[in-house]
């Protein structure tokens, strides 16, 4: 009849927790985002800001590794 879908449950985290989880600076955050060992932000509006989860805790060992 049509497409199918496939839907995808992902948690979104605020940022300022996500700097808490894998205990790193904003800065530090974003250069991961460049280089692609974190997601990119997903912007709400001016002030919210959220960051997947699911890729998080991998992301935590690879940036514990490199300090």
């Amino acid at each position: 009849m049509g497409k199918q879908y496939e839907i995808m449950a992902t948690k979104l985290l605020k940022l300022p927790a996500v700097l808490t989880r894998v205990a790193i600076s904003r800065s530090k955050l974003y250069a991961g985002v460049k280089e692609g060992t974190f997601p990119a932000p997903v912007s709400l509006g001016a002030r919210a800001t959220l960051i997947q989860a699911s890729r998080n805790p991998s992301a935590k060992s690879s940036a514990q590794e490199g300090a």
